[in-house]
């Protein structure tokens, strides 16, 4: 019973350690931050009725690494990653059959500035900066009589330079990890597109081809809370 007794107050003595006055202590010169986030998504409509089928398919996964490392006790530098893909695929049983798909995918990279401001013994509050580069790419099939002899292709690119700058808060349940969640300010991003359409029609034996270059310059304010990241978690070492 003794023994018992003293191996639960070891057990509340290495808790208690473990959310001692040092939580943040990490937070110092030479500490490394490893955080990140990860989604994976599956999804299926269907409605059925006497006259119509509709099937909806989707598929999302993404995933946003960084790393970071602080150079003194109040301010960070770090690389970020992000990898998107999303399928959505599409199959209405009308009168006329109609096939569709969709594929999206995007890859993006950086670097980033974060400074923290120590409010508490766990919490705190920090300004990020990202600098980046993503490319997007956007395809889409459609079937609209269900033959490869009738259908329309989109092919959409877009390649996007931006700095955002946010704002967020973060919690140490422990020493090495913590939980944060960021919420953008502002943004100013130059974006360039490049855009293509092809109809092939059974009743039409040429083929109808569209194409679009643009460029633009957008600065976005605050205007509605919308998080980059509700919640993640990172780990210090």
């Amino acid at each position: 019973m003794y023994l018992r007794l003293l191996t639960k107050y070891y057990l509340l003595l290495l808790i208690g350690f473990s959310f001692s006055v040092s939580a943040q202590d990490n937070l110092a010169t030479g500490y490394t931050l490893i955080g990140g986030g990860f989604n994976i998504g599956l999804s299926e409509d269907r409605n059925e009725s006497s006259q119509n089928t509709s099937i909806r398919a989707s598929t999302q996964i993404g995933i946003s690494p960084y790393f970071g490392k602080m150079y003194n006790e109040e301010n960070m530098a770090g690389l970020f990653l992000t990898i998107s893909h999303d399928d959505q695929s599409s199959n209405l049983n009308q009168s006329i059959s109609a096939v569709g798909d969709v594929q999206n995918r995007s890859v993006g990279l950086g670097v980033f500035h974060r400074r923290f401001l120590k409010v508490s013994d766990r919490f705190g509050v920090f300004v990020q900066s990202d600098l980046g580069y993503e490319r997007a790419t956007v395809v889409e099939i459609d079937f609209p009589n269900g033959a490869v002899s009738d259908r329309s292709f989109l092919d959409q690119s877009r390649h996007s330079i931006y700095l955002n700058t946010g704002l967020g808060i973060y919690y140490f349940v422990t020493s090495s990890f913590a939980l944060e969640t960021r919420v953008r300010l502002g943004s100013l991003e130059w974006q360039k597109s490049e855009f293509s359409v092809e109809v092939t029609n059974e009743g039409n034996p040429l083929t109808t081809k569209q194409e679009r270059t643009s460029e633009s310059i957008d600065l976005v304010v605050l205007r509605t809370l919308a998080f980059d990241q509700f919640l993640t978690i990172n780990f210090y070492f």
